[in-house]
């Protein structure tokens, strides 16, 4: 096998044992198993390196493909921030910033992932300060996007 097959299989399979609910934007509707995913492009990481300025929303709790899909349905966002230890995410947003060297932390380029994984709300553009996301009918809709998560607050982005 080659090396993007195993890094799709290893993704997939992480995918499924962490979140199901990312699974069903990821998954033909009736691949139970996604054998068959709808992502084009795995994104590339840049280890060891993080931006520090311009942090749209910061979110604890979640796997690094959560933390894609968090960009890709937040207006502006341009790359994200993933430490893996921690879990914590930040969406990024534009900067006139470089990467600058972090252990622990990886940065991604927004636009070297694939577009599928924001499903629905893949080509749905949101107003500045705005970020997409399903409502009970399963419409995207275009809702308040909060800034960061408080560990000590009840209420979670």
């Amino acid at each position: 096998m080659d090396r993007r097959r195993i890094v799709l299989g290893l993704i997939f399979f992480w995918i499924h044992c962490n979140d199901c609910e990312l699974l069903d934007d990821v998954c033909i509707k009736d691949d139970v198993e996604c054998k068959r995913p709808n992502i084009k492009t795995i994104g590339k990481l840049q280890h060891g390196k993080c931006r520090k300025e311009n942090i749209l929303r910061q979110l604890s709790g979640k796997s690094l493909l959560e933390c894609v899909k968090e960009c890709l349905v937040t207006s502006q966002c341009i790359g994200i921030n993933y430490r893996k230890n921690w879990p914590l995410c930040d969406v990024v947003g534009r900067s006139n910033e470089s990467t600058s060297k972090e252990t622990g932390c990886l940065y991604s380029d927004i636009t070297t992932w694939s577009k599928d994984l924001a499903g629905h709300c893949k080509d749905v553009k949101c107003d500045a300060g705005k970020q997409c996301k399903l409502d009970d009918a399963g419409q995207p809709i275009c809702i308040q996007s909060c800034k960061f998560f408080d560990m000590y607050s009840l209420t979670r982005c």
